[in-house]
């Protein structure tokens, strides 16, 4: 099958429109694509700069944890210190002295 002068000449013309639909679209894309990267660099800095407000239940829930924290933190330290003066007691009950100064022999 041999082609003919005129389909040639039609074949021509066509390739340098599909040239010129490629660049379009590969522009298009290209545009879609910087707009994308823009959409999520501003949506990023938004929610850098904004602070989400807690429903009142999760609010709630925090100062409930905040309190049982602090109550635990002070019954350690009461526990800790009566245990601490228990031991200072039971270990110096003869010589006040004893227990503060470590002799090493060699």
């Amino acid at each position: 099958m041999s082609m003919r002068i005129m389909d040639m000449q039609v074949l021509v013309q066509k390739t340098g429109d599909m040239a010129k639909i490629q660049q379009v679209q590969h522009q298009e894309t290209n545009l879609k694509q910087h707009e994308m990267a823009n959409q999520i660099v501003a949506q990023t800095q938004q929610n850098t700069q904004s602070v989400n407000q807690p429903s009142a239940s999760e609010s709630k829930l925090v100062h409930e944890k905040e309190e049982k924290d602090n109550n635990n933190k002070k019954n350690r330290k009461k526990r800790g210190n009566s245990i601490n003066e228990e031991n200072t007691e039971d270990c110096n009950p003869l010589d006040p002295n004893r227990g503060n100064k470590l002799d090493i022999l060699a």
